[in-house]
């Protein structure tokens, strides 16, 4: 209905919270920088990457469909914006669905670093807004609620996080 489209710009407002959820993997960004980074680094794809798990299997994990997961938050009406963390990274994609008084503030200290994406930052030498503008880091969609609301969405999210809030620009 036309009254649940989202992102509902004029109902943001600083202060409102931003929850993660996380990525299956690199989805389908930053390939062109991966394949480089496996050449440089003589990566032999069928071996174990250094945390353990296959090279074929970190690099090649099926990008998440979120629908399911969002259904119950979208359910409660509270949800007043999405961003699919695609090309762009994070950087990019958030301000996106934000209107142009408010920036996302994200909270270093929540957001995920998975093993890929820090082997990737250390083999190519990123800085975290290198990282943050090529790869989602481990956030694959976020979703804005009011910072009241916000407890009640992460109980309808499984694996949901916190990862900031909005503040005014």
């Amino acid at each position: 209905e036309r009254d649940q489209l989202l992102p509902r710009m004029d109902a943001m407002q600083a202060g409102d919270a931003l929850i993660a959820l996380p990525s299956t993997g690199a989805h389908a960004n930053g390939y062109s920088l991966i394949r480089k980074l496996i050449a440089q680094e003589n990566v032999n794809l069928s071996e174990d990457a250094p945390w353990g798990e296959p090279w074929a299997d970190a690099l090649l994990a099926p990008t998440k469909i979120y629908t399911e997961d969002l259904k119950p938050a979208l359910e409660t009406g509270l949800i007043k914006g999405l961003s699919h963390i695609t090309g762009g990274g994070l950087v990019e994609n958030l301000p996106r669905v934000l209107p142009e008084h408010l920036v996302a503030d994200l909270d270093d200290e929540n957001l995920p670093k998975p093993p890929l994406f820090a082997w990737l930052q250390q083999a190519g030498d990123l800085s975290d807004q290198e990282l943050r503008t090529v790869f989602n880091c481990g956030v694959g969609m976020v979703l804005i609620t009011g910072g009241d609301d916000a407890a009640e969405v992460l109980s309808k999210v499984p694996g949901s996080f916190t990862i900031g809030a909005l503040a005014a620009a």
